[in-house]
């Protein structure tokens, strides 16, 4: 008797977001420097809540709730070169003046610290999203461009602020599809669907907070 063959195929790898090379290493969604600024206990796990808002399926998703500690989590969007290259480079370089910020100490900012702390910035919101790839609101050149150059994407802005809290971590992400009237034939119809081009991000971890927005197109000024 001959078997069926199995129509559950394996998907196609994924590309690596900063290169043409396979996505085959996991980036760590908390930086691996910063365990130990989080506070361990026995039951660690983490909590992750979806909201979409629309006419289409309105209403609250359930409470996503995965046990082990956060630094733990990783997502396979990154090749093992990018990974152990310029990314592991940026963790060291951005380290010095970020932990002092997490501890909630004052921080002097020149202009080189400030455009690695917003490197370092775009890299998380870059990954993050990725946690949920329909969900993914930067474009492939812009990801492909900061992996070649570590280019700032335009049309983002940053805020940093000092929490009175300094126990909790949390990641807050928002995604949009906001066009000017002009553009809403030319890129709601380009594959047949609404895609989020605007997100906004807040990334909490000890004494820091930082809020990040973000358009990919520059008629929207944030």
């Amino acid at each position: 008797m001959l078997k069926k063959p199995s129509n559950n195929l394996p998907s196609p790898p994924h590309p690596c977001l900063f290169c043409g090379h396979v996505a085959d290493s996991g980036e760590h969604v908390w930086s691996q420097w910063m365990r130990p600024l989080f506070r361990r206990g026995a039951h660690d796990q983490t909590i992750q809540t979806k909201f979409k808002l629309g006419v289409q399926d309105p209403g609250d998703g359930e409470p996503l709730i995965r046990h082990g500690h956060p630094t733990n989590r990783q997502v396979k969007v990154v090749c093992a070169q990018c990974n152990h290259g310029w990314m592991s480079r940026l963790e060291r370089e951005v380290k010095p003046f970020l932990e002092p910020m997490i501890k909630g100490r004052r921080t002097s900012l020149d202009s080189n610290a400030q455009r690695i702390l917003t490197q370092w910035i775009t890299l998380k919101m870059m990954v993050w999203e990725h946690t949920d790839r329909n969900d993914a609101a930067f474009e492939r050149d812009q990801t492909l461009e900061f992996g070649a150059s570590r280019a700032i994407p335009t049309n983002l802005r940053i805020l940093l602020f000092c929490a009175d809290d300094g126990s909790h971590a949390n990641v807050s992400r928002a995604f949009a599809a906001l066009y000017p009237s002009s553009l809403i034939a030319r890129e709601v119809m380009r594959d047949g669907r609404v895609r989020p081009n605007t997100q906004t991000i807040s990334l909490s971890v000890g004494k820091l907070v930082v809020f990040a927005t973000h358009s990919h197109l520059p008629e929207l000024e944030l």
